[in-house]
């Protein structure tokens, strides 16, 4: 969840090649900070993404909005 960045619009520019479209299932504070989880189309779990509150107030976060996330190879681990 600490290496996924989070876009509210599509992704140009980066380094990270693995870059997948979603939508923010639901919001919950953790701690500091905030996790996301984030559907994705073809995907048969959530993705977690964890960011601040001022991130989720800059990019306007809510349930039902569609995000960007964005995330380098040699940090995806199976569990």
């Amino acid at each position: 969840a600490e290496d996924v960045l989070v876009s509210s619009g599509p992704v140009k520019g980066l380094s990270a090649r693995n870059v997948y479209e979603a939508r923010v299932e639901a919001l919950e504070r953790t701690g500091a900070d905030v996790t996301l989880r984030c559907a994705l189309p073809a995907a048969p779990a959530p993705w977690l993404a964890r960011v601040t509150p001022a991130a989720v107030e800059a990019l306007a976060l809510k349930a039902g909005q569609p995000v960007w996330l964005a995330v380098k190879s040699h940090s995806v681990r199976l569990l």
